[in-house]
């Protein structure tokens, strides 16, 4: 069994019972080496949910952001299912065996990306102050937006849910924020249909989540979003899509070639390996770092848009609608793909 041959890698391991379901977690010599250098008084992001619609077991990952501001797996637990109520043991496991190699280590922050976290228990083994990211939600609002809307009204009901989830983010809003805005937009149903049935029987519990927890930055919030498209593309590269029902695989897909990939990102002289440029390798730079290389001189601010010129083709410019703002509208492909776009 795995867990046996790779007893050092395993920061956790809880066998299925009546009780309890299978848990495992996955921590490398590696791995623990990048959250002890850059967790340190640092920020711990979480990307809770990979892979619920695909693999029978989804991967939780843990995250912090290197010196180039870009999310670094430093831990993944594996379970049939997200429960918060779950994780105090694998979080005190996982303290335990990064404070037993460094007793100085501690963090600043963690940032949670799921209303239902045990925000008691991180508050309990770390010691630090937790924040709530919204990517997630803001991404699967506007790929639905651009997929069932003409562009002007793309622009208007996102502007409209910023405006909410700045009011609730400022202790001014309420449910009824999202009442009012279904029935302000009732005739846009291709859109409208799907927040209804989807999101508003959970807004209640995010509403209290953006009240009570510091809202994570855009920066982070974009690396995080980067390290959940790059794991997509470097774990599901399989022709047989049936192994995705198989925890064997998953573990050794994500110890082996997966933990590489990453390892090689951060490897000073990986641009040495032809390899490495195949599309599963590459990694580059997140949504918010390309914005910040954009010279000023080509973004034209107009009519409350932005037009941006192509850092590869100046012939070429983009629109970015409702622009400084994480609810922006462009029409770049991988936005409307639902990828953030960050103008700074």
């Amino acid at each position: 069994m795995w867990v046996e041959s790779h007893q050092s890698h395993v920061f956790f391991y809880e066998d299925i019972s009546d009780s309890d379901p299978f848990t495992l977690g996955i921590q490398t010599e590696w791995q623990l080496q990048q959250m002890i250098e850059f967790g340190n008084r640092a920020l711990l992001a979480s990307d809770s949910r990979f892979g619920t619609n695909k693999l029978k077991y989804p991967i939780h990952s843990l995250l912090v952001f290197n010196c180039d501001k870009k999310a670094i797996p430093v831990a993944w637990i594996i379970a049939p299912r997200f429960s918060s109520l779950d994780a105090h043991r694998w979080m005190r496991a996982l303290y335990t065996r990064v404070h037993t190699k460094d007793p100085n280590w501690r963090l600043a922050g963690f940032i949670v990306d799921d209303p239902l976290y045990d925000i008691l228990a991180i508050r309990d083994v770390f010691q630090c102050s937790v924040l709530i990211s919204f990517w997630r939600v803001r991404h699967l609002w506007h790929k639905n937006i651009v997929r069932s809307l003409e562009i002007d009204m793309q622009v208007k009901i996102s502007k409209q849910l910023e405006w909410i989830v700045e009011n609730i983010c400022r202790l001014q809003g309420t449910m009824s924020l999202f009442e009012d805005f279904i029935e302000d937009f009732i005739d846009e149903s291709n859109f409208m249909d799907y927040f209804k049935a989807t999101w508003y029987p959970r807004m209640g519990a995010w509403i209290n989540a953006l009240k009570t927890l510091p809202l994570a930055s855009q920066e982070s919030c974009a690396a995080v979003e980067f390290y959940h498209n790059q794991l997509k593309i470097r774990l599901f590269n399989e022709k047989d899509n049936s192994v995705f029902q198989r925890a064997d695989w998953l573990v050794d897909k994500l110890g082996t070639k997966v933990h590489s990939y990453f390892w090689l990102d951060e490897y000073s002289g990986k641009d040495d390996f032809a390899r490495y440029w195949k599309n599963e390798w590459i990694s580059g730079l997140t949504s918010w770092c390309k914005a910040l290389k954009i010279p000023d001189t080509d973004v034209l601010l107009e009519d409350g848009c932005a037009k941006v010129t192509d850092q590869d083709n100046p012939e070429k410019a983009y629109v970015v609608h409702n622009p400084g703002s994480m609810f922006s509208v462009c029409n770049v492909v991988g936005c409307k793909l639902g990828t953030s776009v960050s103008m700074s």
